[in-house]
């Protein structure tokens, strides 16, 4: 098996998949392969044919006879990811929805396959308990490994510190898609080599043979083939807006109940709660999980009973009716709903500080891309709140010093004790009570924030001296 490297850090959430090869890639016996031909069609290709494309609709293709090679697409050429022989089949996240695979696949030699189409796929996964456990934790691994080892041929050529930049990098992370990131002025000499010159508009990304300058997530999403294909023509039992915790928890309740669901999402799966970047005190997860896997799992299990998600699409215009509640969406998509959940989740709230809006290095969470942007820098952190902990606690293993701005006198009023006491234990984290935030300065970057003290009585004004993010 050949992987490449990213040029990135691995995503906490996307590593671990070594030594798993057989969750992997696991070897179905004779009475699983029996299951998977009840739910499925016989086809045969010739040594050197090639069963999908990349940019393809994903299969799912169970080997009976012959061997198939899953390859990496590049400018280069084709790299072999993997090759899966008699009884090991092709296929990962998107083979559930009818998305575009970003790899493709050919026969090494004859081959006799069972192909199941993403509908039956998603039957089987549901009804099939033992084996659906099987072939969805395979898809969740292969996914992982993909990110890990940046096999998805898909290039963010941006400066990651600008709004723009980290905007871009977070939707394709937030969406759990491989992709790598260039730098243009540190990585100038590459960025060449793939262009031919260093581009003077930004973000770029290159994706297959495309290069799409200044994308829009909806350009991104429907580059790539992961934003779901939905008919305007269904009424739709249940029309689920924003896919966060609660909207997820609906999408997966009504679809497991038989209920046609679409979910409607501006940016990605997860909302707040994808972006943490470690839960601790929700129940089920003693050792902690991450917002991004969290709502991974649940973006799944929605697919899994059939829910439709809607990536990179926004609701513009909402008609209230009886029977029928009209929703018109961005690009004029007509869709008729029985009933809606309206789950669109916390809007931040803008603190009236100078110089906030035209900042850069200012950023409304602490994911995996937060923390590679703060990496050996100084970061403020304003609010005593959980999530204010969180990011504090996990921005500390790679900022040189957390510095964390509250105006009360203390976090005991707004952040859970366990939380407290792993600060507290923390050398590089710096608790300032007292504090309110007057200006933050800086252009692309941030460099200073300037504070006052709580209350009104103090006059005077410190300068607190960062390098990384508000």
């Amino acid at each position: 098996m050949i992987e490449r490297l990213a040029r990135q850090d691995v995503p906490p959430w996307a590593a671990g998949t070594q030594g798993r090869e057989q969750e992997l890639y696991p070897k179905l016996n004779d009475e699983e392969i029996g299951i998977v031909r009840s739910y499925a069609e016989e086809r045969r290709f010739a040594a050197g044919d090639y069963l999908w494309q990349r940019g393809d609709v994903s299969p799912f293709y169970l080997m009976l006879d012959g061997d198939v090679e899953v390859l990496r697409v590049e400018a280069d050429g084709e790299h072999v990811i993997i090759a899966h022989g008699a009884g090991r089949y092709v296929g990962e996240i998107p083979s559930m929805t009818g998305a575009n695979a970003l790899v493709a696949g050919r026969a090494v030699t004859d081959v006799h396959a069972l192909y199941v189409k993403p509908d039956d796929l998603r039957q089987l996964i549901a009804t099939e308990a033992d084996l659906g456990e099987k072939i969805l934790l395979s898809f969740i691994l292969r996914r992982m490994r993909m990110i890990a080892a940046n096999l998805g041929n898909v290039t963010l050529i941006a400066a990651t510190e600008t709004p723009e930049g980290g905007d871009l990098q977070r939707f394709l992370s937030r969406n759990g898609l491989p992709f790598e990131v260039l730098h243009p002025k540190r990585d100038a000499e590459v960025v060449e080599q793939r262009l031919g010159h260093v581009p003077q508009e930004l973000p770029v990304l290159l994706c297959s043979n495309e290069t799409l300058v200044r994308p829009t997530h909806r350009q991104v999403a429907e580059n790539l083939g992961f934003t779901a294909q939905f008919d305007c023509g269904v009424t739709y039992d249940l029309v689920v807006i924003g896919s966060g915790p609660a909207g997820m928890a609906a999408a997966v309740y009504g679809a497991s109940e038989g209920l046609s669901v679409l979910v409607l999402e501006r940016c990605a799966p997860g909302g707040q709660a994808g972006s943490s970047s470690r839960i601790e005190n929700y129940m089920g997860f003693p050792t902690g999980i991450s917002g991004q896997a969290l709502m991974g799992r649940a973006y799944l299990q929605a697919q899994k009973f059939g829910a439709t998600v809607a990536v990179a699409r926004e609701l513009k215009t909402l008609e209230i009716g009886n029977p029928l509640h009209k929703l018109r969406l961005d690009g004029g998509d007509l869709v008729h709903a029985k009933a809606l959940v309206i789950a669109s989740g916390a809007v931040y709230r803008q603190p009236a500080i100078e110089g906030l809006a035209e900042s850069g290095g200012v950023h409304y969470g602490a994911s995996h891309v937060e923390g590679e942007l703060c990496r050996g820098r100084d970061v403020a952190i304003v609010g005593g709140g959980n999530s204010a902990g969180q990011a504090a606690v996990y921005l500390s293993q790679r900022a040189r010093n957390v510095h964390i701005l509250v105006r009360g006198n203390g976090l005991g009023h707004s952040m859970s004790d366990y939380l407290i006491q792993r600060i507290e234990r923390i050398p590089n984290v710096f608790l300032h009570t007292h504090s309110e935030v007057d200006a933050v300065e800086g252009g692309k970057v941030l460099d200073e924030v300037v504070r006052h003290a709580v209350p009104e009585s103090v006059a005077a004004h410190e300068d607190v001296h960062v390098a990384g993010a508000l």
